[in-house]
This record gives C-alpha cells, sequence and structure tokens, in this order.
C-alpha cells in the first residue's frame, strides 16, 4: 500500500506519530530541550517518527507498508519502528507538538 499526504512545515521538522500513544504534553514552560528529550522518548517508545526536512515548504509525503520504494529516485527515505493502533498513524510537524506540549487541553489529534 502507497499513500500520498501533505503537511506544512514551518520549522523544518515533520513526523509520522501514533497518537494514541504519543505522550504530548509537557507543561506550559516548556522549552525546545525539553520538547527534544520528549521526542527522542517518545521515538525510543516506538510512538513517533520525526526527522528535519532542511528547509520550511508543504512537503508531500508517501508512507509504503511494501516495498514500493524500492530503486525509486526519491528526495529522501526515513526508515525506522512505530507501533500502530487503532489501524491509525497521523503526519505531524513541530507546530503540532510545540502546541500539545504546552496546552494540556489541545488533543492530538487536533481537528483541522
Amino acid at each position: 500500500m502507497v499513500q500520498i499526504q501533505s503537511i506544512t512545515d514551518d520549522s523544518g521538522f515533520i513526523g509520522i506519530a501514533n497518537l494514541d500513544k504519543y505522550d504530548s504534553f509537557i507543561n506550559a514552560n516548556w522549552d525546545f530541550e525539553m520538547l527534544k528529550k520528549r521526542i527522542v522518548d517518545q521515538t525510543n517508545s516506538n510512538n513517533i517518527i520525526f526527522w528535519s526536512t532542511g528547509r520550511e515548504d508543504c512537503w508531500n509525503v508517501q508512507i509504503s507498508t511494501n516495498d514500493y520504494f524500492i530503486n525509486k529516485k526519491l528526495f529522501r527515505i526515513e526508515e525506522a519502528l512505530i507501533e500502530v493502533t487503532n489501524n491509525k498513524l497521523y503526519l505531524v510537524n513541530y507546530e503540532t507538538l510545540s502546541m500539545a506540549a504546552q496546552f494540556q487541553d489541545v488533543a492530538l489529534p487536533e481537528s483541522h
């Protein structure tokens, strides 16, 4: 299966997350180091895959659950383990994670 999804990127970071498992809230006064540690911890728990895009832009992300990308010319390939629950994964960006880190009432996924 191959899917193409678009996501905005205003900071240079995007990812794929299992939002049923991702622990988003840190506190109202979080800083970048705290958020970075949270993302690393959640990566190690197989709840998120997060990477630098290299620039701000709107990105088309192709997601595959098979060997579709073998021998394809692509800009970048990221490969990692992530746990899937409820048959759902979500594209996320830095802005999504930072809002959820600061505000306990921001539920992921957001309605938009």
